[in-house]
């Protein structure tokens, strides 16, 4: 199977899981979520079986206020929307120790 993780590279579960699927025989691309665009994943979906995101955090997507609180856009909708393919997303944040977000 030809997988697409799109995830946050600075945490050790993205390269793990995508090993691991590797070592089970699958095809891996690995990005940084980041730095894409909701446009940018749904271009890179195209020769895809599946798409894997982490949190779905794309480029441009967060942003903090004055206030100190945290925005969500929420492109990531239009990749699951758009993407053609089907999509498999966790948040590992709690498991991780981070405290909870809205």
């Amino acid at each position: 199977m030809r997988i697409l993780h799109v995830a946050t590279l600075g945490c050790p579960n993205a390269q793990s899981i995508s090993w691991a699927l590797e070592q089970e025989g699958h095809s891996v691309a690995l990005f940084e979520e980041s730095a894409l665009t909701a446009e940018e994943v749904v271009t890179k979906c195209h020769g895809f079986d599946l798409l894997l995101v982490e949190e779905g955090r794309l480029k441009n997507d967060h942003w903090s206020s004055k206030d100190g609180k945290n925005h969500i856009e929420g492109y990531f909708q239009r990749v699951i929307d758009e993407a053609g393919v089907p999509t498999v997303s966790w948040l590992t944040n709690i498991l991780m120790g981070v405290e909870p977000r809205e």
